[in-house]
């Protein structure tokens, strides 16, 4: 994982830099030819600019993002992080700003098709494994749950996140053949035991869930802080209902 304020933190740098150096190589230059008349002079001058132009080219993107960041509107914080994005020459870079505009899509146009492209766009300069499992839950609400799939392998393919697509394809079985794999093999963490406590819950077999979930408590005695693993533990179709609302949310059926 970056630390971007750092890297945009050394373009701004670069930057600074890069406009000292043109400053004084225009001053230095014609200076020094008038005194040698060395023609080698002015391709030397040529190549300071080129690499200081470069140079300078870096920060641009940090430029749109934090236009973008000053805006309010959608459609400007759009235009600006499409810019930051296009300007990018650096592929880690062109990636986050990808990321920005995959986020400006979903949260502002509620566009899951253009939320999809652009952080696969992103992923595909920029290797963040979170971006991954942000396009496996694309995926799913979107309902290519093969899609999903693949996507979590490529991650780390969490028992968890894997069971819990193939309970979604209405594949319970095989959901309950990874959970119980991962926990035999004792790879599981409180996740894969809540999993397949609330998919136990669903078969109706609540005395298998409640086992489950008991476990779940005394791996970690702050879990019920957690407003997602309660409401998992409280609501059998948990999972069923969060991806219909998620899928509300972007006018899908």
């Amino acid at each position: 994982m970056f630390d971007y304020d750092i890297i945009e933190f050394i373009c701004l740098f670069i930057l600074v830099a890069a406009i000292f150096v043109i400053i004084v190589a225009s001053i230095i230059i014609p200076i020094w030819y008038k005194n040698t008349k060395r023609k080698n002079l002015w391709i030397i001058y040529s190549g300071i600019v080129i690499i200081s132009l470069f140079a300078i080219s870096c920060y641009s993107p940090w430029f749109f993002k934090n236009k973008a960041n000053n805006v309010s509107k959608p459609e400007e914080i759009i235009k600006y992080d499409t810019y930051a994005a296009k300007t990018a020459l650096i592929p880690p870079i062109r990636g986050f700003m990808y990321f920005r505009l995959s986020d400006d899509y979903l949260n502002f146009k509620k566009d899951l098709t253009n939320g999809i492209k652009y952080l696969e766009l992103g992923y595909k300069y920029n290797k963040e494994a979170y971006a991954l499992y942000q396009l496996s839950l694309l995926y799913e609400i979107k309902g290519d749950y093969d899609k999903a799939l693949e996507t979590v392998n490529k991650a780390d393919g969490r028992p968890s996140r894997k069971a819990k697509i193939y309970f979604l394809k209405g594949d319970s079985k095989t959901a309950l053949k990874i959970l119980n794999q991962a926990i035999e093999s004792s790879e599981a963490g409180i996740w894969e035991y809540l999993y397949r406590g609330n998919i136990y819950d669903n078969m109706g077999k609540s005395d298998m869930a409640k086992k489950d979930y008991d476990k779940v408590l005394k791996m970690d005695s702050k879990t019920k802080e957690y407003p997602v693993i309660e409401e998992i533990m409280n609501n059998k179709n948990y999972f069923e209902d969060k991806i219909k609302e998620e899928r509300k949310y972007f006018g899908i059926k």
